[in-house]
């Protein structure tokens, strides 16, 4: 399909509506969500009586959703799953009404999303079944979601209303350059600031989930370069966890947000937002390789670098987090005499599930050569490091610097004085403190090391002679955080740590490089003791993502493309303590079912079963459920004739999909494939909580969504039911609002509904 010849503002040549609706079949193939965005007017006067530029928008949205949106005639592949609109105040409740109406006469499960700006006004009470709220990220005027901006636009613990509880988007801007005016500008650690800032407290809070998705503005090669869609892809499939490497180049000191705050930009429209304190202490040109536990810091001019750790384990590395530095000095070499120092860096894996920062590093003005390595995995508290060494001076130093730390244990023995230590394989460091977590360093290739110098408050130092070539590897790893109290950390458990930390670093150390073939899935083992996560190298990836069973449940999972191993996808996997997970292509598990559209995330699978080609069965969990899906779903490979759930009759599917209650818990989905014997509801934002068919009435139970406390005064929800070919010759607590010859669309009230059939 060949995209608009423009962004804006220009009349698109090879652009149509047909080319609209093939584009939503196509992301619904793929199991994608697919929305239309638009600008209205933005002088829409107040309520009623509607002004002439309401009565436009209340007549552009019936159109759209007719055209483009009309589940009964255009079935669920090609009909588009909601609408957003920027500048059209949505949140006022009777024009919310006007708008919905019209929209869900068409599409009972169609969504609406507000764009919103920090300057705009904030619908903080507006809530509804199918309205969700979206910041709008400005990079230009530094906009966006934002833990230093002072005005974050929306606050997790705010009040929501008597309406019901808001979920959140949020529009990030991903652009390196801009067509027009608007944004751009923005670089790969920003992207991550911006993710990561917006789901932080949805990791906090699992309980609690407010913030649903993140859309960036926007990817296409107009407005991006190919490293920034790498970075975007890897860090947005993996939010908070995610393992990157970059550097500072929008909030490092001297940055392009730094140099923004010192121009006459910080005062555009008055906002003192632009008057923030640097988001980091380190320089712009700063790399840092990181994942929700470590983030190394490697400035261009300055041998070795600075550890952090984030004693939440939430990515957190701004100035204003728990974060604290392990080393001030990490890595740095030790030679006699002075010398120019060069430094250049290249980010080898930028972004996902595995990144890798690597550096040549000249010393003495080129008599000392290094290249330096540190590679950091998705989720996991312990990090690899690699240096590869040819030298003319005999005799070097590495420094770690550990100016917190007072003790190390080795076999068993600790010591609190200064010691010189014959080349010990792993060496646990503790704070009495009880601050700093108990950190494990593993030496996993020696080298030419010879001794390791050992000072309390200061660090170590591994001592090598007689070098001309070496390669030194080394490992890091931290423990578990105690639960009770954050920054707190099990002290006492270094035998434990110890066997953790031989786990970490042998998922670290070798890599799992496997390969389909012709099996259908793959199973992978763990014989360590502890869970780990381990990343696979699969080197026939077919560009599709992946289905991983962990603990019993097939879950979906994506892929991160290798920039260093071509043609070879990495693959994140939790593998259970002596235990194994199975991996497989994307696709019905066992041939029988899979995540329905839009739900890859929230659902989970297990027990596939399939009778004779005639019946199938399987088990779904149902994580959370957030306003963008109105119902959640599973798809099974051929039409479904009849649907058993838990056990009873259930009328709620729609060709090869069967819809699931609108809450989280786990349910057992039986049917049967053929051609549909009874009436059945297809799509509504209402939970259904029961069905029945006595021959001649569908009768259908229904509750509101886990969000809402009520609905909007005059705003009732609406349903699609599809008949078979039977006629509809009354409805009780409902009516009819649009009908086909073979479906119908009611409007109702929580509560019982039925729908008579001749």
């Amino acid at each position: 399909i060949k995209g608009a010849e423009h962004y804006r503002g220009v009349k698109f040549k090879n652009w149509s509506d047909r080319h609209s609706i093939e584009l939503c079949r196509h992301a619904h193939a793929r199991d994608q969500l697919f929305h239309w965005f638009g600008h209205y007017p933005t002088e829409l006067g107040g309520d009623e009586p509607y002004p002439i530029f309401s009565q436009w928008v209340f007549n552009l949205m019936k159109k759209t959703a007719r055209d483009f949106s009309d589940a009964l005639g255009m079935g669920w592949q090609a009909a588009f799953d909601g609408f957003v609109s920027e500048t059209c105040d949505l949140s006022r409740s009777a024009f919310f009404v006007e708008i919905t109406k019209r929209l869900w006469k068409f599409n009972p499960g169609a969504y609406q999303i507000e764009n919103r700006g920090p300057n705009w006004d904030r619908p903080l009470t507006a809530c509804a079944p199918n309205f969700m709220i979206a910041e709008a990220c400005n990079h230009m005027h530094w906009n966006g979601y934002d833990d230093k901006d002072p005005i974050v636009a929306y606050d997790r613990n705010m009040e929501h209303g008597s309406l019901g509880k808001n979920h959140f988007l949020y529009q990030a801007d991903c652009r390196n350059w801009s067509p027009n005016f608007f944004g751009g500008n923005t670089r790969p650690d920003y992207v991550l600031k911006q993710c990561n800032d917006f789901f932080r407290g949805r990791a906090e809070h699992p309980d609690n989930l407010m913030e649903s998705a993140v859309w960036w503005l926007n990817e296409s090669k107009i407005t991006g370069s190919d490293e920034m869609r790498r970075t975007v892809y890897g860090i947005t499939q993996d939010p908070i966890k995610c393992a990157v490497a970059c550097d500072l180049g929008t909030t490092g000191v001297g940055g392009t947000m730094d140099r923004w705050h010192r121009t006459d930009m910080a005062e555009y429209d008055g906002a003192p937002r632009y008057q923030t304190r640097p988001r980091s202490e380190f320089f712009h040109d700063t790399s840092i390789i990181q994942n929700n536990f470590f983030r190394a810091c490697f400035h261009k001019n300055i041998d070795g670098g600075v550890l952090l750790v984030d004693l939440e384990g939430l990515a957190h590395y701004d100035s204003n987090s728990l974060a604290v530095p392990l080393s001030g000095d990490f890595l740095s070499t030790v030679a006699p005499g002075v010398g120019k120092l060069t430094r250049k860096g290249r980010y080898v894996e930028p972004a996902g599930y595995k990144a890798v920062y690597e550096e040549e590093t000249e010393i003495q003005s080129g008599r000392v050569h290094e290249r330096r390595t540190v590679t950091m995995h998705s989720d996991t508290p312990c990090f690899k490091v690699q240096i590869r060494r040819t030298s003319e001076i005999p005799e070097l130093g590495t420094r770690i610097a550990l100016e917190q730390y007072d003790s190390v244990t080795i076999d068993g023995t600790t010591y609190h004085q200064t010691v010189s230590l014959d080349r010990p394989k792993m060496m646990v460091f503790a704070d009495s403190r009880a601050i700093l977590p108990e950190l494990t360093v593993l030496v996993l290739k020696p080298g030419r090391i010879q001794t390791v110098e050992w000072e309390p408050g200061k660090g170590l130092i591994f001592q090598s002679k007689d070098i001309q070539q070496e390669t030194i590897e080394l490992a890091f790893a931290v423990l578990e955080a105690d639960s009770e109290k954050v920054g707190k950390w099990e002290s006492g458990k270094s035998r434990d740590g110890i066997a953790r930390a031989r786990a970490l670093t042998s998922a670290l150390s070798f890599q799992r490089e496997v390969t389909f073939g012709e099996k259908e899935a793959i199973e992978i083992f763990n014989p360590h003791p502890s869970p780990i996560v381990r990343i696979l190298r699969i080197t026939d990836p077919s560009g599709s993502p992946y289905q991983v069973r962990e603990n019993g449940w097939w879950m979906f999972r994506g892929a991160q493309p290798s920039l260093k191993h071509t043609g070879c996808d990495y693959l994140k996997v939790y593998l259970p303590a002596e235990g194994s997970v199975k991996v497989r292509r994307y696709g019905f598990i066992d041939g029988v079912v899979k995540n329905g559209w839009g739900c890859q995330y929230i659902t989970a699978i297990k027990e596939v079963g399939t009778e004779k080609n005639r019946k199938a069965s399987c088990t779904v969990k149902v994580f959370n459920t957030p306003p963008l899906i109105f119902a959640p779903r599973m798809q099974f490979a051929r039409k479904i004739a009849s649907v058993e759930l838990d056990g009873k009759p259930w009328h709620y599917f729609d060709e090869d999909l069967v819809f699931l209650p609108n809450r989280p818990g786990t349910v057992r989905i039986e049917v049967e494939y053929g051609e549909p014997a009874t009436p059945h509801l297809t799509r509504t934002y209402g939970v259904l909580e029961s069905s029945h068919w006595d021959g001649k009435n569908l009768t259908l139970e229904f509750g509101l969504p886990p969000w809402v406390n009520k609905l909007y005064p005059n705003l009732k929800l609406t349903a699609l039911v599809k008949t078979g070919g039977r006629r509809v010759k009354s409805v009780e607590e409902a009516s009819v609002i649009y009908r086909t010859e073979k479906s119908v669309v009611i409007e109702y009230l929580p509560g019982k509904v039925a729908v008579e059939c001749a």
